[in-house]
C-alpha cells in the first residue's frame, strides 16, 4: 500500500503538471507563488464550460445522425448493423493482442524511467496504474462508439425505449472492453518477464489470425460482441455480464501476478520511442512528420536493411527506389489497401441506403484529415529534405508519380476489390471502376500539394474539400455521375499543374 500511495502521489503530480501545460496552450496563466489564483481558476471553469457545451452539441448531432441512419436502413442494412459490434470486438482484440506482442503496453516516460525504474517500488504497482490509464481511455472511445451504434440499432428496430437500450449497451460493453485490454496486458507483461519473446520475428502477426477464424467460426469468436447487441435489444442472458466480469478480473489478476517478475530494463528499452514522443508535448501534434520520423528510426534500428537498390537511371531509378522503400516497410502498403477498402465500403453503404448529405460530409472530412498512412511516405522525405531534393533535377509532379506508384496501386486495389464484391449492376460497377482510380489519384495529389506549403494540414483539408466537394456537388446538382467524373478530372489537372510548376 505504501508503493501505491507513492505512485498515486507521483501520478497526481504529473497529471497537474501536464494539465497546466496544456491549459497554458489555451491561454491559462498559472498563479505566481503567494497568489490565490482566483482569476486563473475562473478561466479554467470557463474552458471547461466551453468544452462541455461543444461536446454536448457534437454528441447530440452525432446521435441524431445515427438515429436517421438507423431509420433509413433496409433489412439487409439492419442485419449488417447488428454485426458491427461483434466484428469490432474481434478486430479490437486482434489489434490489441498484436500491439502487445509488438511492444509492451507498459509505457514509461523519461520521468518514469528516472523515478520508478530504478526505485525499489513493487513492479506490479506501475503496471496497475498503466493499465488503469490505458483502459480508461479505451473505455471513453469504446463506449462512445457503442452508444452511437446503439442509437442506430434502437432506431432501426424501433425499440420502445431507446434510452434504456443505449444504457444496456453501455453496461454490457464495459466488461468486454476491460477484458479485451486485460488479455492484451497479459501478453504485454509476458514480454517483460521473458524478453526472448521480443526476438521472435513476426510473432505480433499471429493474433491477426483471429479475424479469418471469426469468419469460419462466427459462433465461437463473435459471441462476446453479440452479447452486447443482445443487451441493447433486451435479450441478453443473465450469465453474460458475470462471466465477462470474472474473465476480466482473472486476466487482471494474472498479469498483476506475473508483473512482479518483469524486467524493467526491457520496459525502458521498449519505451524509448514513447518517451521521445511524449516529451515533445504540443509539438507532437503540430509536427506529425517528426513523430513519424522517430517511429521509423526506431523500427529501422531494430532490423537490418533488406534488399538492395537496382541499377537504373532517371524516372526508373526513382520508381525503383520508392518500391524498395515500400518493400522494406510493407505495412504501409497493407494500410493503404485496407484504407481504400474501408472507405469504398463506407461510400457503398451511403449510396445503397441513400443516407443524408451530412454523412457524405463526414466521409469527406475523414478522407481529408486521416488519409492512408504511407501514401506519401517517400514523397514527403524527398520534399522535406532540402539536401536530398537538390539532387533530384525534376519537377514535383514527376517526383509524385515515381514515389506514389506502389501505394496508389494498393489503395486502388483495395477499393476496386470491395466495389466488385458488392455485386452491383454492370452500369454501377463500371462507374466504380472509373471513379475509384481517379479519386485515389486526386487524394494523392491533394496531399502532395500540401507538402509544398507552409501549413500542410490546413492545405490538405482545403484542397480535399474543394476538389472532392466540387465533384460531389456537380454529380448531385446535375444528377449525372459523369459530371462528377469530369470535375474530378479537372481537379487532377489543376493540382498536377501546380506540382509541375514547382521544382
Amino acid at each position: 500500500m505504501n508503493d501505491l500511495r507513492a505512485l498515486w502521489w507521483l501520478r497526481w503530480a504529473q497529471f497537474r503538471d501536464s494539465a497546466t501545460y496544456w491549459l497554458r496552450t489555451l491561454g491559462y496563466q498559472p498563479p505566481e507563488p503567494g497568489e490565490r489564483g482566483f482569476g486563473g481558476n475562473l478561466y479554467v471553469l470557463y474552458l471547461i464550460g466551453i468544452a462541455v457545451i461543444w461536446f454536448y452539441t457534437m454528441f447530440s448531432f452525432a446521435f441524431q445522425q445515427m438515429e436517421a441512419i438507423g431509420a433509413a436502413l433496409d433489412p439487409d442494412g439492419v442485419a449488417a448493423l447488428l454485426d458491427v459490434i461483434p466484428w469490432l470486438s474481434v478486430i479490437a482484440l486482434a489489434l490489441a493482442l498484436s500491439a502487445a506482442l509488438r511492444s509492451t503496453p507498459l509505457k514509461l516516460s523519461f520521468a518514469d524511467m528516472a523515478y520508478i525504474a530504478g526505485s525499489p517500488v513493487a513492479r506490479w504497482a506501475p503496471v496497475l496504474f498503466g493499465f488503469i490509464r490505458q483502459v480508461l481511455l479505451r473505455l471513453l472511445i469504446g463506449l462512445f462508439i457503442v452508444s452511437l451504434i446503439s442509437v442506430a440499432i434502437a432506431s432501426a428496430l424501433e425499440l420502445p425505449d431507446p434510452v434504456s437500450a443505449v444504457l444496456r449497451g453501455l453496461i454490457s460493453a464495459v466488461p468486454l472492453i476491460i477484458l479485451i485490454w486485460s488479455v492484451a496486458w497479459v501478453l504485454g507483461v509476458l514480454r517483460l518477464v521473458y524478453p526472448q519473446l521480443s526476438r521472435i520475428p513476426l510473432l505480433w502477426v499471429l493474433p491477426l489470425v483471429l479475424i479469418p477464424l471469426a469468419i469460419v467460426l462466427p459462433d465461437v469468436f463473435l459471441w462476446p460482441g453479440r452479447g452486447v447487441v443482445a443487451g441493447i435489444t433486451g435479450e441478453q442472458p443473465l450469465w453474460y455480464l458475470p462471466l465477462l466480469s470474472l474473465a476480466a478480473a482473472g486476466a487482471i489478476g494474472l498479469f498483476l501476478r506475473a508483473s512482479s517478475r518483469i524486467n524493467m530494463i526491457q520496459a525502458i528499452d521498449e519505451s524509448i520511442t514513447y518517451a521521445r514522443i511524449s516529451a515533445m508535448g504540443l509539438m507532437a501534434i503540430r509536427h506529425l512528420r517528426v513523430v513519424l520520423q522517430i517511429q521509423r528510426q526506431a523500427a529501422s534500428a531494430a532490423r537490418k536493411p533488406r534488399l538492395q537498390l537496382a541499377q537504373a537511371q532517371g524516372f526508373n531509378m526513382l520508381a525503383l527506389r520508392a518500391a524498395l522503400s515500400y518493400a522494406r516497410h510493407p505495412l504501409l502498403l497493407v494500410i493503404a489497401f485496407l484504407w481504400g477498402a474501408a472507405m469504398t465500403w463506407l461510400a457503398a453503404l451511403i449510396l445503397i441506403n441513400q443516407l443524408p448529405a451530412q454523412i457524405w460530409i463526414g466521409w469527406l472530412l475523414l478522407a481529408a484529415i486521416a488519409p492512408p498512412a504511407g501514401l506519401l511516405h517517400v514523397l514527403s522525405d524527398d520534399l522535406e529534405e532540402p539536401f536530398l531534393r537538390q539532387f533530384l533535377p525534376m519537377n514535383n509532379l514527376t517526383l509524385f508519380l515515381a514515389d506514389t506508384l506502389a501505394p496508389l496501386l494498393a489503395l486502388i486495389s483495395g477499393g476496386l476489390l470491395v466495389w466488385v464484391a458488392h455485386g452491383f449492376s454492370l452500369d454501377v460497377s463500371m462507374l466504380g471502376l472509373l471513379f475509384i482510380p481517379v479519386l485515389a489519384g486526386l487524394l494523392g495529389l491533394c496531399g502532395a500539394v500540401s507538402l509544398t506549403q507552409k501549413r500542410p494540414l490546413q492545405t490538405r483539408i482545403l484542397a480535399t474539400a474543394l476538389s472532392f466537394g466540387a465533384a460531389m456537388a456537380a454529380g448531385a446538382l446535375t444528377g449525372i455521375p459523369l459530371a462528377a467524373f469530369v470535375v474530378a478530372w479537372l481537379g487532377i489537372l489543376v493540382l498536377s499543374g501546380v506540382l509541375a510548376a514547382e521544382t
